[in-house]
Parts: structure tokens; C-alpha cells; sequence
């Protein structure tokens, strides 16, 4: 569990984390952030836990956790910001925070961080509107593999404790805010230069220069990323723009 009083000490961000939950099981972090949001949340409301048993992931995947053996955490970004950037951001913020203790970090566009070609975390965005009106607020979802645990089939995953020898439980309040620090960080360059985050993906975007598939058929290279978060994908017919959908490599 994390312990408030080693975070608070380590925390050197602005707002994100600075008004924390710790709770010890909870179905959905990102249930709780909503919930949050509904009562007023400011920016950067963030709640933790140290098991999720029914956690959102992309395209409507549900995944649970075993006690400790993840980092599942959410927060509120208000007001709504960085747009289609946002979820890249926050991926540059957790492979930043894994580089800064000598662990190579790729984000895969567009929600997921992979170590040696492994997934090490997941980032899931939602904004939702209340009463009719547009949403205020974004909730942004990230679960950190922490420790080995049974993965589903289909995901090649990692974790600390595998890439970090000897990491520490203890450690696990430092790495947190590290890690908090570094997603503010990123939020905040997308917000005030866009461009930043194409430029903070040109050393750190997985499978770059590689022949990949798209979930709608879509075949080609992937050439980079671009200042509103597409990625582009070099095909037979030019540079084509993805917004949207699943990318694996073409086999």
C-alpha cells in the first residue's frame, strides 16, 4: 500500500497527486476518479490502489490485479487539456520516469508503454459530459505492472521487479511520485507546445521504421507521430494519417 506520508515527502509536482486517495481494493480506479469529478475534483485529483479487480483498458477490455503486484492509479486533468495529445503525453511521463533509472522505454502509440518489447503499462483516457453539457474534465487511467502475474494470453508484459533488480516494495512511493512529476511534466509541454510531444516521440515511439497493421486493414511503416497525435504510416499510396485504433506489427 502506498503510505501518504513517504509520497508527500517525495512529491515535488504542482498539482497532480498533491490531493491523493489511497484506498486498498476498489473494482475501477477510474470509477472512483469519475465519481470525483461528478463532486468537483479540482486538477489533479489522483486516487491509488493496491488491487483492481475489474479495471478498464482499451476497446472495452476488463483486467484485474493481484494484491501489490500492480500501480493502478487515476487522475483528474481539469479543465479538459492537451486534446489527442493527452494520452501520448502521459506515456512520454512513465517512459521518462523508467529511463531515469536506466530502464529503455518505448510508447506504442496510442495508450500503451512497452519495455524490450513487453508491455510495462497501459493509459486509458475518458471524458464524459453531465447533464448535456460538454466534459469539463478528463479522467486518465495507468496501470503499472509492478510485479510478475498471470497476463492474458494475447500480452507480452513486464513489470519493475523484472526490469529493476532488487526494486523494492519501499520504493514503490518514490518511483510513484517520480513518476506522477514527469506525466505533469509532459501535460503541461503538450498544453503550451504541441510540437513537443512529436519531438519527445522521435527517440521513444515503438516500432518505428517497422512494417505494421492496422485494425482496419491498413498496412504500411510507421514513420513517426504528428503534432495533433495521429500516427503516420508510410503506404504504398503516401503518408496516411491513423486517429484512432490498434496497431500490431505486420507479421
Amino acid at each position: 500500500m502506498i503510505a501518504l506520508e513517504r509520497l508527500a515527502a517525495a512529491l515535488k509536482t504542482h498539482a497532480l497527486g498533491r490531493d491523493v486517495r489511497v484506498v486498498d481494493e476498489t473494482p475501477s480506479t477510474m470509477d472512483l476518479a469519475h465519481e470525483a469529478v461528478a463532486q468537483g475534483a479540482p486538477d489533479g485529483w489522483t486516487v491509488v490502489t493496491r488491487r483492481q479487480t475489474a479495471g478498464r483498458g482499451a476497446r472495452g477490455r476488463s483486467w484485474s490485479s493481484e494484491e501489490g503486484a500492480s500501480l493502478p492509479f487515476s487522475f483528474v486533468v481539469r479543465p479538459l487539456r492537451a486534446g489527442s495529445l493527452l494520452a501520448l503525453a502521459v506515456g512520454l511521463g512513465l517512459a521518462e520516469s523508467l529511463e531515469r533509472r536506466g530502464v529503455e522505454a518505448r510508447v506504442k502509440w496510442p495508450n500503451d508503454v512497452l519495455v524490450r518489447d513487453r508491455k510495462i503499462a497501459g493509459i486509458l483516457v475518458e471524458a464524459r459530459s453531465m447533464g448535456g453539457r460538454a466534459p469539463d474534465a478528463a479522467v486518465v487511467g495507468v496501470g503499472v505492472n509492478v510485479r510478475p502475474q498471470p497476463y492474458p494470453d494475447d500480452v507480452l508484459a513486464t513489470d519493475l521487479a523484472t526490469e529493476l533488480p532488487g526494486f523494492a516494495a519501499s520504493e514503490l512511493e518514490v518511483f510513484f511520485a517520480e513518476t506522477l512529476e514527469a506525466i505533469e511534466t509532459w501535460i503541461d509541454r503538450a498544453v503550451r507546445t504541441p510540437s513537443a510531444v512529436a519531438r519527445g516521440l522521435d527517440a521513444r515511439l515503438a516500432w518505428r521504421g517497422e512494417a505494421v497493421v492496422v485494425d482496419d486493414g491498413l498496412r504500411g511503416r510507421v514513420l513517426g507521430v504528428d503534432e495533433e497525435g495521429e500516427l503516420l504510416i508510410e503506404t504504398d499510396e503516401g503518408t496516411q494519417q491513423v486517429r484512432a485504433g490498434r496497431v500490431r506489427r505486420a507479421t
